[in-house]
């Protein structure tokens, strides 16, 4: 799976294209991944994902180490 963060906060410099996560759970309404840099709550991203390009919001982010991350993503309506 494919995650690009089209709107990032103001403060965060961001890369424009999109990373490799990758997917630990996915619902309806929402999706759990694993990242290998922080997001933070309110960024809005999009997952592309075998099914098309699913616009998301981050709501939160946990540190499992340098390089991971588990982010829980919450599907935007």
């Amino acid at each position: 799976m494919l995650c690009q963060v089209v709107c990032p906060l103001p403060t965060i410099p961001r890369s424009k294209g999109p990373c490799k996560v990758v997917s630990l759970d996915i619902s309806r309404s929402c999706f759990r991944f694993l990242i290998d840099k922080q997001l933070y709550p309110e960024e809005e991203l999009v997952l592309w994902t075998l099914i098309g390009q699913i616009p998301c919001k981050v709501a939160r982010c946990v540190k499992h180490n340098d390089a991971c991350y588990e982010v829980g993503a919450d599907v935007a309506m």
